[in-house]
């Protein structure tokens, strides 16, 4: 969703915005423009663009952005500035429950623990993947997502979950469910000691990709039941 805003003044005019009269609350998803400007004490005008975008609540992560070009126009003695305002959106999320991420995509947490084949099925359903950490700055966002949740239902334990990698084809050569060997996605960070695919349980390998709460990566048993990430890559 896009909007574009244009506003052009000549520094010859003083223009002002009574803020204070007939005041009258924004409807969901106006949007306000106020141009004040005044002659500064060196006898230059001075003006303030101010946009304002009143909608409803979305993620406080999902910022709206202005871009202001400006241009002079010079044109019998007199110079106008052109002043062109562009407002981006962020745009909806596409299934309810996930949240965007400016740059990254959209994630969505659930904290009730499934086995990996079927956190794996959710996330298709929902129109996205099990979560791939690519970076850093990805390892932290999934860290801040799972510090939300101090416990989660139905799980072995509170402190790992399923991402979308796995090593079903050659034992220790892990790739995503993209068909990427994980060593090359910009993120192979395990916690110390792993992977090591030990049997936990009935369950006799670790071929399922996990994350701990700090955001590093550990192999976990596949039909044991963890919280996963899910990921909807930016349109």
């Amino acid at each position: 969703m896009r909007f574009a805003v244009f506003a052009t003044f000549g520094l010859a005019l003083a223009v002002s915005a009574d803020r204070g009269s007939n005041c009258v609350e924004p409807r969901s998803n106006s949007m306000k423009f106020s141009l004040v400007s005044q002659k500064n004490t060196t006898g230059q005008w001075t003006a303030q663009l101010q946009l304002i975008h009143d909608g409803r609540k979305t993620d406080e992560r999902s910022s709206w952005e202005v871009d202001l070009e400006q241009s002079v126009i010079s044109c019998n003695g007199q110079e106008r500035i052109n002043l062109t305002a562009t407002l981006t959106a962020p745009p909806e999320p596409p299934t309810p429950g996930y949240e965007l991420f400016p740059r990254m995509g959209y994630y969505k947490f659930h904290p009730t623990g499934h086995i990996w084949k079927d956190a794996l099925s959710v996330c298709m359903q929902e129109g996205a993947h099990l979560a791939i950490i690519n970076s850093k700055a990805e390892a932290n966002l999934i860290k801040g997502l799972f510090a939300r949740y101090l416990e989660v239902k139905s799980s072995t334990d509170n402190n790992h979950a399923f991402l979308g990698y796995h090593d079903h084809y050659n034992e220790g050569q892990y790739e995503t469910i993209l068909g990427q060997p994980l060593n090359s996605t910009g993120y192979y960070v395990f916690t110390s000691g792993q992977p090591n695919n030990a049997a936990i349980g009935i369950d006799p390998d670790q071929d399922c990709g996990g994350v701990t709460r700090e955001g590093l990566l550990n192999d976990l048993p596949c039909n044991t039941r963890y919280a996963f990430f899910c990921e909807m890559e930016l349109p």
